[in-house]
């Protein structure tokens, strides 16, 4: 049975995670940039000086977080996925979402998937649609052993994008102004559960700030007017096909949310599908992960974060093996098409070893799968196994897969039966 989970919305300053503390930090001092952080301090690479959190934080606090010389406010909330992907996609913003990848167990992943987000439910009841993917991912959750399965990796292409999660966004004041005016006139179901609470949560903390009551509100509906926000349609919903390096057909629901997460590229396509639709419309959707946005395109500034993005996506360890419509192979291939077009040095240039064992940035994660913890395979390049490689060819028979494989073929990844992970795997494998 789902669960109604409650929207929360508050303004937070700095953010709580560390990391991103340090990138608003480095807004106004570049030189923080150059920081990083354990259990409880901030720590300067460059010279080793260790800084208690809490006294970073009260720096950051005093600095004027804002970009563009505006104003920059930060919430934490927690709503629904479909609510987060649509603040994602606007650029220049800063965000962080609590994964689920950390989620180790398929009942506790059945309890996160079946958390729906308030906005979805009327009279105490959720649309068929979200019942009927609900019933969908309880038999896959059936189909498998708690022990053979790693749940976000095999469970995620299922999950209903109402469901609620917790996640960290932010925005200066005036693309805050244009968004809310946005959800207002053209998605009045956001409008009514984030965009309100949004104005009360900076009404409460203006009136903290500045002792003066429903100030936000007032300022909102006295500017809201005069708010022209063409170049805000323009830049996420009308296509100029002369600015775009990448367009692609049928993109998951799925695969975009993990695409803007790990890069704010600017893209189309996703807010076409929410906007001008009822309440009950937007409700009624299909929004599992496999619905498909019908075309979407990436805007040509931003084509390096997008190659960059897909270059760490073709690393063993990503999430590119089912040919569905939210796996990341419905980017991959055709860039190795596109760009890569049979070149196996620049294939092995592109990965983010460069093709050297020694090189792995994900050998922590590989050696849980060395140990045959979890059924995935370790990675044929750490391994130096050409027989991972052919395993996984057999398997999925994509370009991927075969251009790893042709690595070895060619000589540029050389077999060494002698690799201490190649031979604990094999040994606790049985293979």
């Amino acid at each position: 049975m789902p669960t109604k989970m409650p929207i929360m919305i508050k303004v937070v300053k700095p953010y709580p995670d560390i990391r991103l503390g340090c990138r608003l930090f480095g807004e106004s001092r570049k030189e923080s940039l150059d920081m990083w952080s354990d259990k409880s301090h901030v720590i300067r690479k460059t010279t080793g000086e260790k800084i208690p959190k809490s006294l970073f934080y009260e720096e950051v606090n005093r600095l004027n977080l804002s970009f563009n010389k505006m104003v920059f406010i930060g919430f934490h909330i927690h709503g629904s996925t479909l609510f987060r992907d649509f603040l994602y996609t606007f650029n220049n913003t800063s965000q962080w979402a609590v994964p689920s990848r950390t989620i180790n167990s398929i009942q506790e992943y059945r309890r996160y998937a079946h958390g729906i987000s308030e906005e979805f439910w009327v009279n105490n009841e959720v649309p068929i649609s979200i019942r009927e993917s609900l019933k969908n991912l309880d038999e896959k959750c059936n189909e498998v052993s708690p022990s053979d399965v790693s749940p976000n990796e095999y469970l995620s292409q299922y999950i209903n994008m109402s469901h609620s999660t917790e996640f960290w966004w932010g925005c200066n004041l005036q693309s805050l102004f244009k968004i809310l005016k946005f959800m207002e006139e053209e998605i009045p179901l956001f409008y009514n559960f984030y965009g309100r609470k949004i104005i009360e949560q900076l009404d409460i903390m203006m009136v903290e700030q500045i002792h003066s009551q429903n100030q936000f509100t007032r300022l909102y509906e006295s500017s809201k007017d005069k708010i022209f926000y063409d170049d805000f349609i323009n830049q996420y919903l009308n296509l100029d096909s002369n600015k775009y390096i990448f367009s692609i057909s049928n993109v998951g629901l799925g695969l975009y949310s993990q695409l803007i997460r790990h890069s704010d590229i600017v893209t189309r396509g996703f807010i076409d599908l929410l906007r001008n639709k009822s309440n009950e419309e937007l409700r009624n959707m299909d929004l599992t992960s496999q619905f498909c946005i019908p075309k979407l395109t990436i805007n040509s500034h931003y084509g390096n974060r997008f190659e960059r993005v897909i270059k760490t996506q073709m690393c063993w360890y990503a999430k590119n093996d089912v040919n569905s419509n939210d796996s990341w192979m419905k980017l991959i291939e055709p860039y190795l098409i596109d760009t890569i077009d049979n070149n196996l040095i620049l294939f092995a240039k592109s990965l983010p070893c460069k093709g050297n064992c020694h090189q792995c940035t994900i050998e922590a994660d590989m050696k849980i799968r060395v140990s045959k913890s979890i059924p995935e395979t370790p990675c044929a390049i750490l391994c130096e196994s050409r027989k991972l490689a052919e395993m996984r060819y057999n398997k999925f028979n994509s370009r991927l897969t075969k251009s790893y494989l042709q690595l070895f073929d060619e000589g540029i990844v050389k077999d060494n039966p002698d690799n201490k992970y190649q031979i604990a795997y094999f040994g606790n494998s049985g293979v």
